[in-house]
């Protein structure tokens, strides 16, 4: 269940990604490009990593959010928020960024409880 859950969620994240990939380039016919270069644009477009999963094998992605779970105060962060420490954990992120990440989901879970 719990691998089933993954597959479909990173697929589902990748669909986004491609999607929110072609509305920012499409902005490039809305921009002023006197204003703003095309070329910069077209980089933050095509470089943006905020949906990209890859490089992680699902199975690691099961036992990470597993892991990530154990510790009592995650268990009112929501599985994306999981899925991004596990990702961010394999690609080397630092113990401390991470820790500054949980604390942000932490604080902005408090505010929306309110």
């Amino acid at each position: 269940m719990k691998l089933g859950f993954v597959v479909g969620f990173l697929q589902a994240t990748d669909t986004d990604g491609a999607i929110a990939t072609a509305t920012c380039m499409d902005m490039l016919n809305y921009i002023d490009q006197k204003k703003i270069d095309a070329e910069k644009w077209k980089d933050m477009c095509l470089n943006d990593k905020t949906n990209d999963y890859s490089g992680v094998s699902m199975g690691q992605f099961v036992d990470g959010v597993d892991a990530f779970y154990r510790d009592y105060r995650h268990r009112n962060l929501e599985v994306a928020f999981g899925l991004q420490y596990v990702r961010d954990q394999m690609r080397g992120m630092t113990q401390a960024a991470l820790d500054a990440k949980v604390a942000k989901w932490q604080e902005v879970t408090q505010q929306v409880k309110h």
